[in-house]
């Protein structure tokens, strides 16, 4: 995944935002042999995270609020995703070694010109371990630049202010 195609975003939030879609790094897609191929398409996923103490090893508190915002887009500047058409986030549990859908859009008829924030809390203990990961996943058309979903300002912060954040 790559960020060279920031032609397809608007409005983002920040510089940088990501752009899923059918190709590959290469600009390839993914599937060249069949037009109607559909399925896994673009995954970003993070480096290891340790959610089991802060950055100077003080361990959090059960009670300690540690929160997941991002912003997505659906369309943008390039094609909409269908209402077939989606894009997830997995968290990654260290100690089972699995990944967890914690959250799904849909494409839908129009696709989107704002961004929309998102804000996950993170309390189960199976995520909040050294080792936590987090992956962006889309679906769609493996065959072109088409379906597309951008997201931006991917952050995790402990005790986040409720008042100013929305999903």
């Amino acid at each position: 995944l790559e960020f060279r195609r920031v032609l397809f975003r608007s409005n983002p939030p920040s510089v940088g935002a990501v752009t899923f879609d059918g190709l590959d790094k290469f600009g390839d897609a993914y599937n060249n042999t069949n037009a109607s191929a559909i399925g896994l398409c673009d995954q970003l996923t993070s480096r290891y995270i340790n959610l089991a103490a802060d950055q100077n090893g003080l361990p959090y508190a059960v009670s300690d609020s540690i929160y997941m915002v991002f912003y997505y887009q659906r369309k943008g500047r390039g094609d909409k995703p269908e209402t077939s058409d989606s894009l997830t986030l997995q968290f990654y549990n260290p100690s089972s070694q699995s990944w967890t859908s914690v959250w799904s859009a849909v494409g839908n008829a129009t696709g989107d010109t704002l961004f929309t924030k998102v804000r996950m809390k993170i309390d189960d203990p199976a995520f909040r371990q050294n080792g936590f990961r987090f992956r962006f996943s889309s679906y769609g058309s493996q065959n072109g630049m088409l379906d597309i979903w951008n997201v931006d300002y991917i952050y995790l912060n402990k005790f986040l202010q409720i008042g100013r954040a929305h999903v």
